[in-house]
């Protein structure tokens, strides 16, 4: 700013010396002293503009880097949730195993076991949903053919096949 100030101070002495007339430097009549102070009207506005620029760039960098860390705590946030939510549901998964282990009715057992599988199949579209490193974004595509594979897995059924056909890409919001 200083730096700035004094380039007018230089500029407006060499305008008055030599450019606002030019046979008389220095001169004080009327259009001189007009001339001179709209030269220094205008020099003033650019000085403050270029300072509120300066200020304002200032604080948008200071910000800029505030909302990287609140963006990077929020991923780290975002990645402990899920982590949390896969861990509940391999609990939850864990203990229905426990419990049908249990239980010696088999349609109990089998009720049980069903249950678990429900708990496995929900942890499985939660992982294909984090795992997909978006978190705005789903690859469909693939989430189906998991889930496909999965339930004819969890089914125990050899003697049926499924086939999963797309063209192209399917990705949802």
């Amino acid at each position: 700013s200083r730096g700035g100030v004094l380039c007018a101070a230089l500029s407006l002495v060499s305008a008055w010396y030599w450019f606002v007339d030019p046979m008389d430097p220095f001169s004080t009549s009327m259009g001189a002293v007009v001339g001179l102070t709209l030269f220094v009207f205008i020099v003033a506005v650019d000085i403050a503009t270029i300072a509120i620029a300066s200020r304002v760039v200032d604080l948008l960098i200071t910000q800029g880097t505030a909302l990287e860390e609140v963006l990077k705590e929020k991923e780290v946030l975002l990645y402990e949730v899920n982590h949390r939510v896969k861990n509940s549901l391999q609990l939850v998964s864990s203990m229905l195993l426990l419990e049908g282990s249990k239980i010696s009715e088999s349609e109990a057992r089998l009720a049980v076991m069903e249950a678990r599988d429900k708990v496995d199949l929900v942890a499985r579209l939660h992982q294909l949903l984090y795992a997909s490193g978006t978190h705005d974004r789903v690859d469909l595509k693939a989430a189906l053919q998991d889930i496909v594979n999965h339930l004819m897995l969890s089914a125990g059924r050899d003697d049926v096949s499924v086939e999963c056909s797309f063209s192209g890409d399917l990705f949802i919001d």
